[in-house]
């Protein structure tokens, strides 16, 4: 995408003229997303509710 059809795009989003867009200038700009922190355990990611396991449906069931 050139910059003269970032600048229609825009205009035709806002309703300003193209050369208005021109003058007051835009530019696409890419965020990079912000990293997740660092900070869990380095244990199972489940969670670890003590429940039975007749309550966990992927627990391994023993027969009675």
């Amino acid at each position: 995408m050139t910059q003269r059809d970032i600048d229609r795009a825009v205009a035709r989003a806002t309703g300003e003229t193209v050369g208005r867009v021109q003058h007051i200038g835009f530019t696409l700009v890419v965020i990079p997303p912000k990293s997740l922190p660092r900070n869990y355990g380095l244990g199972s990611h489940r969670p670890s509710a003590k429940t039975s396991s007749n309550e966990r449906p992927f627990a391994a069931r023993q027969p009675a």
